[in-house]
């Protein structure tokens, strides 16, 4: 039984390719820099991108998106119709579920950078916490990295704002 395999090209969008196994793929994919390790499974009318790389064990679902220069890690599996980002990486049995959208933001300020990934947790500098935790704490948590008065206040309206943004999602 014949498989398909979309890979994206640049001047004309997707491409689909036929195979009975991964190994007739071997030349095209090393051709995109792309990486597909031992036991990896791939799903039906799943795509990737360019230079991304799949380890050993990976399970990508039916429809997932994988996208350019994307990294998905030993063991991972990401579900049907799950979609990945350019330059995205997927660590070691991670897992993403079917329908699942990867949601980021990462923000630089005057002192550390602030990052938030799609659930109930924000990341500033090294600190991570809930929204709850961030909105009961932040003052008290700025005067311990020595933050001025405006940094702080600025801080804590960053906060609210990607609450917000959590809220939505």
């Amino acid at each position: 039984m014949k498989k398909q395999l979309f890979l994206y090209h640049a001047l004309i969008g997707w491409v689909s390719h036929e195979y009975k196994t991964l190994t007739d793929l071997q030349t095209l994919l090393q051709e995109r820099s792309i990486s597909i390790g031992y036991g990896a499974s791939i799903g039906y009318g799943a795509s990737i991108g360019d230079g991304a790389s799949i380890g050993y064990g990976a399970s990508i679902g039916y429809g997932a998106s994988i996208g350019y220069g994307a990294s998905i890690g030993y063991g991972a599996s990401i579900g049907n119709r799950a979609s990945i980002g350019y330059g995205a990486s997927i660590g070691n049995r991670a897992s993403i579920g079917e329908n699942e959208r990867v949601k980021t933001l990462f923000i630089t300020d005057t002192k550390h950078p602030i990052s938030y990934w799609g659930k109930n947790l924000l990341a500033i500098g090294c600190q991570h916490h809930s929204f709850e935790k961030w909105e009961s704490d932040f003052e008290k948590i700025g005067r311990s990295e020595n933050y001025t008065t405006e940094e702080i206040t600025r801080y804590g309206q960053i906060i609210k704002m990607v609450k917000a943004y959590h809220e939505l999602i």
